[in-house]
């Protein structure tokens, strides 16, 4: 039996479905989401009568169904062939094939495929061990005379495709596009068009092998209970072409919260790694903007630790700045940390198409003692300079709203759980494994209780700080939960990671080139890093 919207047999492209192998729900998982992300869908999926009869496929709201004859179709590439024949004679002009569990992640998909085909590429696919989606003009394939039903010991789509590369048709291959991912949690989306789950991740609970048990089935339920929102975070929706500022105090967890982020996927460039008297992992600064704030602190008659009342910033600095935002645009989602930004951050923010903001604070006590122990400085400056800081923070998540991380290293899995909780809030991946692992590496940081008395110059400030802190929510069965207990349960030990090591050691190399030259090849670069791979 056959599956099929029949007020519209004139559409111009059939969606068909080669569920013929498909575990118990995928076929749902995937009618749903074709049915709310496809304008008036013409599909033909294979569910068998038994499963017509029963109504499967109600979740995607196709109220109709015609029956198509599979009488001595025994294979999965003759029944699939079925479905083709039974679509080309329905009028359609294109083909999109799906296995069964394939879920298209936005609107306008299947137009994009499409238009793939429609620009010169006679076959767009989806590759992964076998193909799995691909789409197709029906005048190809009758002028080819390929077909579906060949051997039954590959798939139909992989022969199809083969078949399709010895007569020499022109394919487009549909590159890998994941804005998230997590440890060994199989799937992948492509193109931005489509997410294909791995073999050993989309078993729901009725066909699960016992001896899977939950940590096969927890990625099913995941598409099943939280499909919509499941499928914008693993596309990166909510990350995608930001750049993060993290904003906090001198000696007050900024270096912990940037590097902790790093491992979440937020991208740092060169950012500073060599380790440091006071920081042995380095401070996670970038010298350029380093020099960038300096310049502009120094030209409004300040430095770091005498902050001016007005912040100058010249025509010279905006152009520096928008250089290197647009650098760090490229990659997104992006962070840049520099305690200094947060004195001069309306610049960087008029720079930035995408902005994100992230703060830290720590007690007034332990900035005070930790800027003893680096710079010397006073017990009252201390206080009066962390105040200063702390209070354009505060100013500035009045006007904005922006998540604040109380910086408290008494108890490291606490703060890298909040941490990891504050990463999937910013839209990256939690992976609280890598979050840990950092923290566990030395660190002289000091700790003070968060109740300790806080000197009276500071104490209106941090209570607010301390009120507007963010908190990680323990949603029962919320997508946000169910991720972080993923990965928590099967997270790898490998240590913590840098972001795009290659990519950064050429922008050391290239940065010293005279500008012209390093944003020609910096373009070229980008263009190169974008063209799609044949696998």
């Amino acid at each position: 039996g056959t599956l099929a919207d029949v007020n519209a047999p004139t559409r111009a492209t059939a969606i068909l479905i080669d569920s013929s192998d498909a575990p118990a729900g995928a076929l749902d998982a995937c009618l749903d989401a074709i049915g709310r992300r496809t304008e008036n869908p013409l599909v033909y999926a294979d569910v068998g009568t038994e499963a017509v009869d029963a109504g499967r496929g109600d979740s995607a709201s196709f109220d109709l169904a015609c029956t198509i004859d599979m009488a001595g179709a025994s294979t999965r590439g003759e029944r699939l062939q079925r479905l083709y024949e039974a679509a080309r004679r329905d009028g359609a002009h294109h083909v999109v094939v799906l296995d069964a569990g394939i879920l298209p992640v936005r609107k306008g998909w299947l137009e994009a495929l499409v238009s793939q085909v429609e620009a010169g590429a006679g076959l767009a696919a989806c590759v992964r061990s076998t193909v799995v989606c691909l789409c197709v003009r029906v005048a190809d394939v009758e002028g080819a005379g390929m077909r579906f039903d060949g051997s039954p010991e590959k798939s139909p789509m992989s022969q199809f495709v083969d078949r399709a590369a010895e007569l020499g048709v022109p394919m487009e291959y549909l590159p890998r596009s994941n804005g998230n991912e997590l440890t060994d949690f199989s799937g992948a989306v492509y193109g931005d068009i489509v997410y294909v789950p791995g073999t050993d991740s989309w078993i729901s609970d009725d066909a699960m092998d016992p001896a899977g048990g939950e940590r096969r089935s927890t990625p099913f339920k995941l598409r099943r209970d939280h499909q919509d929102e499941f499928v914008e975070w693993i596309r990166g929706v909510k990350a995608e072409g930001r750049v993060f500022y993290v904003l906090g105090m001198h000696r007050s967890g900024t270096s912990s919260l940037t590097s902790c982020l790093e491992q979440c996927g937020l991208f740092l460039g060169h950012a500073t790694r060599v380790p440091l008297p006071d920081q042995p992992r380095g401070n996670f600064e970038r010298r350029d903007a380093n020099t960038i704030n300096n310049a502009i602190l120094a030209a409004s008659g300040g430095d770091w630790r005498q902050p001016p009342t007005t912040i100058e910033v010249s025509a010279e600095h905006r152009a520096a700045i928008a250089e290197l935002v647009e650098g760090l645009q490229a990659d997104a989602p992006a962070g840049l940390k520099d305690p200094r930004t947060l004195l001069t951050i309306d610049a960087w923010l008029e720079a930035t198409a995408r902005p994100g903001l992230v703060g830290t604070y720590r007690h007034p006590e332990a900035v005070a003692k930790s800027l003893w122990d680096r710079n010397r400085i006073p017990a009252g400056e201390a206080y009066a300079l962390w105040n200063h800081y702390n209070s354009s923070l505060v100013e500035l998540h009045q006007r904005l709203g922006f998540p604040l991380i109380e910086f408290d290293l008494s108890d490291r899995e606490s703060y890298g759980r909040r941490v990891a909780a504050l990463a999937l809030e910013l839209g990256l991946a939690p992976r609280l494994s890598a979050i840990i692992g950092l923290l566990e590496q030395p660190n002289r940081a000091r700790m003070i209780p968060a109740d300790e008395p806080v000197p009276p110059v500071c104490q209106s400030t941090y209570d607010y700080l301390r009120k507007h802190r963010f908190e990680r929510r323990e949603d029962v069965g919320s997508l946000a939960e169910a991720l972080l207990a993923w990965e928590q349960a099967h997270a790898t030990t490998d240590g913590p990671a840098s972001s795009r090591t290659f990519g950064v050691r050429m922008w050391n190399l290239g940065r010293h080139l005279p500008r012209p030259l390093r944003l020609f090849l910096w373009r070229g670069w980008r263009k190169l890093a974008t063209v799609t791979h044949k696998p």
